[in-house]
């Protein structure tokens, strides 16, 4: 699959498993199809350049980290370097929404919840782990502080639960490397199922 003019930093499959979204450090996000022929793009989404209004200056969109589809397949959120996380439609191939982070927030982290088309997971850059709704599109719905470090995965357990995996920092905290997180009462279940002094880059559950 060709196509991303620098590396490929995710790929997720849809969930009726036709279509492969793939994220890359050059700022776009590709859809391939996988049934109809070998390597065709069938969606390319992409964010035009920021121009500075005073240096003049141009900044090209920032390098993704990940993708995640919508539980119906129909939506696509992507987040990265550049302090803000996009909703795409992916029948339309338009962007529906930009939901922006605080000034220094990079986005490191997504997980859309299982059953709920309309929210999904941030987890940022400085130990940040945050809720968002869809249709309320001003900020945040829920924040979960937690000691964390950068914020490598997030993974709904099911729909009550959510683990995050993150680089953990700070003095005698190797048991927070993952926490499981109470989504409904923003309080922390579990910090114990990782005591391991190695960062823990990927969640997956057990088919």
């Amino acid at each position: 699959l060709k196509g991303h003019k620098k590396g490929v930093s995710c790929v997720r499959w849809s969930p009726h498993g036709n279509l492969l979204a793939s994220g890359s450090l050059d700022g776009t996000v590709r859809l391939w199809d996988t049934i109809r022929g070998e390597g065709i793009c069938v969606r390319l989404f992409e964010d035009s350049p920021v121009h500075h209004p005073i240096t003049q200056s141009v900044h090209p969109p920032g390098a993704i980290r990940d993708v995640q589809w919508s539980p119906d397949g129909l939506s696509l959120v992507c987040g990265g370097l550049d302090k803000c996380v996009r909703l795409y439609d992916v029948e339309a191939g338009k962007l529906k929404h930009q939901f922006e982070q605080d000034k220094a927030e990079w986005t490191t982290a997504l997980s859309y919840h299982p059953s709920d088309d309309n929210l999904f997971l941030s987890g940022g850059y400085h130990s940040t782990v945050k809720c968002w709704d869809v249709r309320v599109k001003d900020a945040a719905v829920r924040s979960f502080p937690g000691m964390y470090g950068l914020v490598q995965s997030l993974l709904f357990l099911n729909n009550d639960m959510f683990a995050a995996s993150s680089d953990s920092t700070k003095r005698n905290s190797l048991d927070k490397s993952i926490m499981v997180w109470d989504f409904a009462n923003t309080v922390v279940a579990s910090n114990q199922i990782y005591v391991e002094a190695y960062t823990c880059p990927a969640l997956r559950l057990h088919p």
